[in-house]
């Protein structure tokens, strides 16, 4: 990933019909906000029997399990969720820090559950609450158990050791399709650093829909520690540029970054055929704050030939940027692909 990691991402997920990577704060709020996001991914067309109702317990478990279980004494340890959606497959991963001395008991629940038939998980299950197991972090495993069971396909896991030597703890499950998940688990070790380092709040990259569109911006307004509703309004410029762009849904990516030093956005799409557009792009990249201030107007009030939905997009997220909104044309494998970045 050291050179475009976007647009290494851009490609890594050109299968998938949509991938959300969130990396926030974790507030409850979103749990609601996830289970439409699984709903809304496989939006009217046929699914397998069950799969809507396995996937949004499995949404709903993984997330809570993150905000449960990850060490209070590592504030600055962020965990990552990912939910990945195409035609064979459906999974559900989360990456989080975990303290050494919870370590004994997570490893004693995970290798209960391995191997196990969904009978014998449901035994399991039903002899835990009756036995009133408890830990000191919860219950005895009761969740993974679920998430075990209700998959149809078990839970795979892996440890690691983080950049600071923690404990990294992966929580991979499958709820949909026959294949395996296209994302290897050195692959998810590294997009898990690159999730950290690079300060990324929130990632989606396919073809999202409007409802979709509107879930993101809201779980970028609820992080309010990481200046969320900044991010959120550049979202939404950025939003209305790829709609007029590409009004047929065509894959793109948009990712959300929030350090302490900066924040930013990111878009990766196709590049648009509309000369107009190209023309504007190579100016804005060398336009004064001001400049780009009265051409937005002037293109709102129509008074100039720049004007148009992806006209106005570009300059709208050009003048949210602090600094000359950067825009590169870019051929990566055959494709003509577009990455703009906004500080904001």
């Amino acid at each position: 990933m050291e050179n475009h990691p976007l647009i290494t991402l851009f490609d890594a997920f050109a299968e998938e019909q949509l991938v959300i990577i969130y990396g926030g704060s974790f507030p409850d709020d979103h749990t609601a906000r996830l289970i439409g996001l699984g709903d809304d991914a496989m939006g009217d067309k046929p699914v397998e029997k069950g799969l809507r109702t396995r996937t949004a317990f499995v949404l709903v478990e993984a997330y809570q399990n993150v905000v449960r279980h990850r060490p209070t004494s590592m504030k600055d340890e962020r965990s990552t969720f990912i939910f990945l959606h195409a035609t064979d497959s459906t999974e559900v991963i989360t990456v989080n820090a975990v303290d050494a001395d919870d370590l004994p008991a997570l490893r004693t629940a995970l290798d209960r559950i391995q191997g196990r038939s969904p009978d014998e998980l449901k035994a399991l299950f039903l002899s835990s609450l009756q036995r009133n197991e408890q830990t000191k972090r919860g219950g005895a495993g009761l969740g993974l158990i679920e998430m075990a069971r209700r998959s149809g396909h078990g839970v795979r896991h892996r440890f690691w050791t983080g950049t600071d030597g923690t404990a990294r703890f992966a929580l991979r499950v499958r709820t949909g399709g026959v294949a395996e998940g296209r994302l290897g688990d050195t692959e998810l070790h590294n997009l898990d650093q690159w999730v950290g380092q690079s300060g990324c709040v929130l990632l989606c990259c396919g073809s999202p829909s409007r409802s979709i569109q509107e879930t993101l911006l809201r779980m970028l307004g609820a992080e309010r520690a990481l200046d969320g509703e900044l991010l959120e309004r550049a979202g939404m410029a950025a939003m209305e540029l790829i709609s007029a762009l590409h009004p047929l849904r065509e894959h793109v990516l948009l990712a959300w970054h929030s350090t302490p030093e900066t924040r930013s956005l990111h878009l990766v799409l196709p590049t648009p055929e509309d000369p107009s557009i190209l023309k504007l792009a190579s100016e804005l990249s060398k336009a004064t704050a001001g400049e780009v201030n009265r051409r937005y107007r002037d293109a709102l009030l129509g008074r100039t030939p720049d004007h148009g939905p992806g006209i106005i997009g570009l300059l709208d997220l050009a003048r949210r940027s602090i600094e000359p909104i950067r825009i590169e044309m870019l051929s990566h494998k055959g494709r003509s692909l577009m990455q703009v970045r906004v500080r904001l």
